[in-house]
C-alpha cells in the first residue's frame, strides 16, 4: 500500500477547516486523526476544543470527554472546553449535562448567557421537564431567532414542552413563526409539528409529515421509528409493523439487541428446527407481545425457546410449558456454545410483523389464559377477614413503579382506592395488587376493613404478583403490567386512558377480550376519574358481565 502523502501541518489544519465549513465530519474525524498523531504533544487549547467538539458531533465521545478535560487542566477559566463538555454529556445521556450547564450560566461569558439557557432547555426535554423547557425559554427572552445554531432544536424542545402541558395553542403559534424553508432540513420540526397533531388527535397528518420527511431523509431512523408509531397508533398495521423493524438501529430505543449467529426468523418453515424467542421492552411489553406467540407454541415440529426478564421465568414458563423458558442475560451471544442449535431467533417485538398485519388478525388471534388458583384465593379471603367474604375481589393497581412528569399524569393516587373502598363497601371488597408500595401508601389503606394489602413483594415477585391478579373477580388498574397479567387471566379489567399505539386507533383496549378502558380528556380532572371508576365498577359488580363502554 503506498504510503500517504506528507501534508504539512498547515495544509492539513486548512483540509480540517473545509471539511468542518462544510460539515464533512466524518471526513474531518479522518483527517483529525492524522494531525492528532502527528502533534498530539504540541495541540493548543483551541485545537483541543474544536477536535473534541468535531468528534463529539461524530459520536466519538469518550475520545472527546478525555481532550475536553485535557483542555480545562491547560485554563480552568475559558468557557470553550466546558460548552463542548456539556454536549458530551448531553449526547451520552449523562445527568452531569446539567451541573455544566448550570456552571457556564452562572459563570460563564454574560453575552452567552441566553445561548446557554437554550441549551438547557434542550436537555430539560431530553429529560422529559417540560417546565424547566419553558421557564429557560422564557429567561432566555423567549425563542431564538432563525439564525441560532440550535433553533430547530429549541422549537422542538419548547413545542414538546406546551404540548406535555397541554397548551396546544401557543405550541401552534411558535409553529407558525418558523421560517417555511427550515420545516424539513432536519428531523427535529417535523417531528415537532407532528406532536401537535398528535396531540390534537390527528395521526393521518402526522403520518403525512413524516412520510413527506422521508421522502427527503429516507435514512433518518428516529423519523422512520415516529413513523412506526404513527401508523400503528392509526390502525395501518402492516406499514407500522415494516418500520418498526428499524429499532435496532435507532439508538434512543431501550432495549439491547441480542446478537446471534443464528439468522433471524423470517417465517420460514420450522419443522425439525430450533427457534429462541428473546425478549424486548418491559415487561408488559414482553407479556402482550408473547401473547402472540401461540401459533409458534402449538408448532409441534419446531423446538421453542423463550428467554424474558428473569422475574417473568415462572409466569411465562406456566403461560408455555411446551418451551425451554429462562431469563434474558447475555447479549453478546455470538459463537457461543450454548446458542450452537439455534437455526433461528427472533425478538419478540418482530412476532407483530408476522402475525398482526391488520386488527382483525389480533381479534382472531388465538390466546392461551391461565387460570386462578382457588386454594390461594381461599387463603386470602381467610387471612383478610372481611365482613362478607362471599362478596366479588376487585385488585386494584393505580400507579406503576416509574414515576416520571409524563407518566405521573395517567396515574392515580391511593386517595382513589379510599374512594372506591366507600362508595363500593357492601358490593366488594379490595385488593391492592400495586407494587412498590409506599409507606403512606400502606398508611392511607390501613383503617379500611374491605381493603386487603398482601405482604408479598409484588415488585420482586412478579410471579406471586401474577398469582394474586389470578384469583380476582375484577380488576381496576392503570396501564401497567398489572393490566396485562389481567389479560392473560382473561380477568374482567378496567383501565383509563385512551390512545397510545397499542390501541390501533380503537376506542377500546384490542389486546384482551376483557379490557375496557375510560377515554381521558386533555387535562382530565382526577377525581372525576375515580367518580368514573366507581362507578363503571359498580355497574360491572351490578351486572356481573364484561364491561362494554362504548
Amino acid at each position: 500500500m503506498a504510503s500517504a502523502p506528507n501534508i504539512s501541518r498547515h495544509n492539513l489544519e486548512v483540509a480540517i477547516n473545509q471539511s468542518l465549513a462544510r460539515k464533512e465530519f466524518d471526513a474531518a474525524c479522518l483527517l483529525i486523526d492524522r494531525y492528532v498523531q502527528k502533534y498530539e504533544a504540541d495541540l493548543s487549547y483551541e485545537q483541543l476544543c474544536v477536535i473534541a467538539n468535531t468528534l463529539c458531533l461524530n459520536d466519538r465521545l469518550q475520545e472527546a470527554f478525555d481532550l475536553c478535560m485535557r483542555a480545562i487542566r491547560m485554563d480552568a477559566n475559558a468557557a470553550a472546553a466546558p460548552e463542548v463538555l456539556f454536549w458530551v454529556y448531553q449526547n451520552k445521556n449523562d445527568p452531569q449535562a446539567l451541573k455544566v450547564i448550570d456552571r457556564l450560566i452562572e459563570s460563564g461569558p454574560t453575552k452567552r448567557r441566553s445561548d446557554y439557557l437554550y441549551w438547557k432547555a434542550i436537555y430539560a426535554n431530553n429529560h422529559s421537564l417540560p417546565d424547566l423547557v419553558l421557564a429557560c425559554v422564557e429567561q432566555a427572552g423567549g425563542p431564538p431567532d432563525a439564525s441560532f445554531e440550535k433553533y430547530q432544536e429549541v422549537v422542538y424542545s419548547t413545542i414538546m414542552a406546551l404540548c406535555s402541558l397541554e397548551q396546544i395553542e401557543d405550541a401552534e403559534k411558535l409553529a407558525a413563526t418558523v421560517p417555511e424553508h427550515l420545516v424539513y432540513t432536519t428531523k427535529y420540526l417535523p417531528m415537532a409539528f407532528a406532536q401537535i397533531h398528535q396531540t390534537r388527535g390527528d395521526i393521518e397528518k402526522v403520518v403525512k409529515i413524516y412520510d413527506n420527511f422521508l421522502e427527503r431523509h429516507p435514512n433518518v431512523v428516529e423519523a422512520r421509528w415516529n413513523r412506526a408509531l404513527a401508523n400503528l397508533s392509526a390502525g395501518y398495521l402492516e406499514q407500522g409493523w415494516k418500520d418498526h423493524e428499524v429499532r435496532w438501529d435507532w439508538k434512543g430505543f431501550p432495549s439491547t439487541e441480542k446478537k446471534l449467529s443464528a439468522p433471524k426468523w423470517d417465517g420460514e418453515d420450522l419443522k425439525g428446527k430450533h427457534i429462541l424467542l428473546w425478549a424486548e421492552q418491559g415487561l408488559g411489553d414482553q407479556i402482550m407481545f408473547l401473547s402472540l406467540a401461540l401459533p409458534l407454541i402449538r408448532n409441534t415440529g419446531a423446538r421453542v425457546s423463550i428467554e424474558v426478564d428473569p422475574k417473568l421465568v415462572a409466569l411465562v414458563s406456566a403461560w408455555y410449558p411446551e418451551a425451554a423458558v429462562s431469563g434474558l442475560e447475555k447479549f453478546d451471544c455470538v459463537g457461543l456454545s450454548e446458542y450452537a442449535s439455534l437455526d433461528y431467533h427472533l425478538p419478540i417485538g418482530s412476532l407483530p410483523k408476522h402475525y398482526l398485519p391488520d386488527i382483525d388478525h389480533l381479534r382472531q388471534r388465538p390466546v392461551r389464559f391461565l387460570r386462578g388458583d382457588p386454594a390461594l384465593k381461599a387463603s386470602i379471603l381467610h387471612t383478610a377477614n372481611f365482613e362478607d367474604p362471599t362478596l366479588p375481589l376487585v385488585g386494584v393497581c393505580w400507579r406503576s413503579s416509574m414515576l416520571t412528569t409524563q407518566r405521573t399524569g395517567a396515574y392515580l393516587s391511593v386517595e382513589a382506592v379510599v374512594k372506591l373502598a366507600t362508595e363500593l363497601k357492601g358490593m366488594c371488597n379490595l385488593m391492592s395488587l400495586q407494587y412498590a408500595m409506599k409507606e403512606s401508601e400502606l398508611a392511607a389503606l390501613a383503617n379500611y376493613p374491605n381493603v386487603f394489602v398482601p405482604e408479598d413483594d409484588f415488585f420482586s415477585n412478579v410471579t406471586s404478583h401474577a398469582k394474586h391478579i389470578g384469583v380476582c373477580d375484577m380488576v381496576v388498574t392503570a396501564g401497567t403490567l398489572t393490566s396485562q397479567i389481567a389479560g392473560i387471566f382473561d380477568r374482567n379489567t378496567l383501565i383509563w386512558g385512551v390512545g397510545g399505539w397499542p390501541f390501533f386507533g380503537e376506542r377500546q383496549y384490542p389486546w384482551y377480550r376483557n379490557h375496557a378502558a375510560i377515554a381521558l380528556e386533555a387535562n382530565h380532572d382526577k377525581a372525576s376519574l375515580a367518580n368514573q371508576l366507581v362507578r363503571w365498577t359498580r355497574l360491572s359488580l351490578d351486572h356481573n358481565s364484561r364491561l362494554q363502554l362504548d
